[in-house]
């Protein structure tokens, strides 16, 4: 997971400002970010009102811990041989919008609202990304393994939508969504929810497997890269967002090995699952 300018996305753009496999992932904290967060480096930021900045910084950070499920979920597919039978990066998006909304709909009243601006900055980076790439003039490489970002966009806000209408339905007639549409998001809902636990349901861990303890997410750190970037750092470094994920995460599948989720800086938005078996090592 790349530490850069991922503000300056969110502020050139309009956003400035049940016992279950599936629930049992999202059972975590850190979905609900601390109110003080270090303002993160914003391109020009000498005249970003200071609100802007903290609603960029708070939508970086969302878009952060939608990535990180992301990546999770190549990682599961990739660490537990879950069969994958359409393009991963559409299944991966999947999983992050499902154990995200199923951390929305298990949240207390006053935290369900923090959780659904984390899943709707998820979907905007890539909304924010496709008005970035077109302003570029450049032609989007349909043979690519990813999906259209502003598909990503749909497909994010489809899950959302029928997971929480009450959220989500406003913002997506608001994005252009049909009603037509709606209604097929709410019924793909269902079967695509009761896919995702049938997959996951076989890697559960037992008691006595819990009690034996079982392989973990840890953090690593890498160079920084640039000075102005040592507040991506700082974010990560906050305990109370990320490591409770990675806790979550870690009690509730049984993974073969250790992962180290690594943050670093490496000169654009970006993040990846990378598998070293032959290191017996694997990073995210």
């Amino acid at each position: 997971m790349c530490s850069s300018d991922l503000t300056a996305r969110i502020t050139s753009n309009d956003g400035g400002t049940t016992s279950n496999t599936l629930a049992e992932k999202s059972t975590s904290p850190s979905t609900k970010p601390p109110a003080e967060l270090p303002t993160l480096p914003i391109t020009g930021g000498a005249n970003v009102p200071p609100e802007i900045a903290r609603a960029a910084t708070g939508m970086a950070v969302s878009s952060m811990i939608f990535t990180f499920f992301h990546e999770s979920g190549h990682m599961l597919v990739s660490e537990l041989k879950l069969p994958v039978t359409g393009p991963q990066e559409d299944v991966v998006d999947e999983f992050a919008s499902f154990v995200l909304t199923e951390a929305l709909k298990s949240a207390p009243e006053d935290n369900k609202g923090n959780i659904a601006d984390i899943i709707y900055a998820g979907a905007l980076s890539w909304k924010f990304s496709a008005q970035e790439f077109a302003a570029g003039g450049a032609k989007f490489p349909y043979y690519d393994e990813h999906p259209p970002d502003e598909r990503r966009f749909y497909s994010v806000l489809c899950v959302a939508t029928a997971a929480d209408p009450l959220r989500f339905i406003g913002r997506a007639v608001a994005d252009g969504v049909p009603q037509a549409r709606l209604e097929k998001c709410a019924r793909e809902y269902k079967e695509k929810y009761a896919a995702w636990n049938e997959l996951l349901k076989t890697h559960e861990p037992t008691a006595k497997q819990r009690r034996g303890g079982l392989h973990k997410l840890t953090m690593a750190y890498g160079p920084v890269g640039r000075a102005e970037w040592g507040a991506f750092e700082n974010i990560y470094r906050q305990g109370q967002i990320f490591q409770p994920m990675f806790d979550a995460l870690s009690s509730s599948v049984v993974l073969p090995e250790d992962i180290t989720v690594k943050a670093q800086g490496c000169d654009q938005v970006n993040a990846w699952w990378s598998p070293r078996s032959e290191e017996h090592t694997s990073e995210l």
